[in-house]
C-alpha cells in the first residue's frame, strides 16, 4: 500500500504544486525477506507511482497497471498495481489553503509476485 509521506514547508500554502513523496505504508509479510527467501524490492514505491504524487481537485477513476523488476541475481518480480484516489483529510486540506474544494490524493495497492498472474491479481485488486 503506497501513499504520501509528508508535505514540505515550502508547499504548506498551496496544493497545486505540492509534489509528494511516496512511501510504503504496509506490506505482507512484514519481514524484509519472505519465507521463500525473496527480499522486498528497494524503490518499489517509485514503480507504484511512476508519475509522482500530486494532490488533485479532480476525482480520477481507479487505474490498473503492471511492472516488472529484475534483481542483481536475475530474479524477476512482477508488480500488479491498482491506483485509486481518496479524499484528502479536511484538516490537511485546510492547511494547504483549500477552501470549499474537495481534494484527492493517490493511493496504490500493489501485489508483488515471482509469478506473472496479472489477470488474477487484477481481479483481486478490483474486488477489494
Amino acid at each position: 500500500c503506497i501513499r504520501s509521506s509528508k508535505i514540505s514547508s515550502s508547499q504548506s500554502n498551496t496544493f497545486d504544486s505540492a509534489m509528494l513523496q511516496p512511501v510504503v505504508l504496509d506490506k505482507y509479510p512484514n519481514a524484509a525477506i519472505s519465507r521463500s527467501g525473496t527480499a522486498f524490492p528497494d524503490g518499489v514505491e517509485l514503480f507504484c507511482m511512476p508519475n509522482g504524487m500530486k494532490i488533485s481537485q479532480d476525482y480520477q477513476m481507479p487505474s490498473f497497471f503492471t511492472f516488472m523488476t529484475t534483481s542483481g541475481t536475475g530474479e524477476h518480480l512482477y508488480g500488479s498495481c491498482l491506483r485509486v484516489f481518496e479524499p484528502l483529510v479536511e484538516g490537511v486540506a485546510k492547511k494547504l489553503g483549500a477552501k470549499d474544494v474537495e481534494l484527492y490524493i493517490p493511493k496504490c495497492l500493489c501485489i508483488i509476485s515471482k509469478l506473472p498472474f496479472v489477470d488474477g491479481f487484477r481481479d483481486f485488486l478490483n474486488y477489494c
